[in-house]
């Protein structure tokens, strides 16, 4: 199985990255396949202007859309800014076509520092995969409290980390 995982948010000291980096590393140790990327990676050109030469398969975008098509499942650590979702997460997805990525299976990771997890991220990100033709899948895994759950450089916090073991073996699974 491959599965991409994929780190929404491009903030400087963005606490989600120890939730990304969890995830990569439980997913490796049920061995999976695992393609790692960043957002910071994908946008590195304006997406929202098209000044991308579309001929040019080697593309930030092209590679992108192609890491995302070729994937069995793709998980998305999407923290919550302002009761929605992340900017250049929007831009990466605004950097998909429908026709070639349509069907691909997406599980979200949802990020907060509080104690609802994320939940409202969850829910504007999802008009946004349907209208591209991804399928969200279930669970979801939210995450609250990130910054005590999700300490850095420390192991995952026990509840936490049972909820983690439970997505991961969903994940795989699928």
């Amino acid at each position: 199985m491959h599965v991409l995982v994929m780190l929404g948010t491009a903030r400087e000291d963005r606490a989600s990255v120890a939730v990304y980096e969890a995830v990569v590393t439980a997913l490796e140790a049920a061995a999976v396949e695992v393609t790692a990327v960043d957002v910071r990676d994908v946008l590195t050109v304006p997406q929202t202007i098209r000044t991308v030469d579309e001929t040019d398969t080697n593309s930030d975008r092209h590679v992108w859309q192609r890491q995302v098509a070729a994937a069995d499942a793709v998980v998305m650590v999407v923290p919550e800014y302002n009761h929605s979702f992340p900017g250049e997460w929007k831009l990466a997805m605004d950097a998909l076509e429908a026709d070639v990525v349509a069907g691909t299976k997406v599980f979200l990771a949802t990020v907060s520092g509080g104690s609802f997890g994320g939940v409202r991220v969850a829910e504007h990100v999802q008009p946004v995969l349907h209208t591209l033709g991804l399928t969200l899948a279930r669970p979801k895994l939210h995450v609250t409290q990130v910054e005590t759950n999700y300490p850095r450089g420390q192991a995952v916090a026990t509840p936490a980390q049972e909820r983690l073991d439970d997505f991961v073996a969903t994940v795989v699974g699928s």
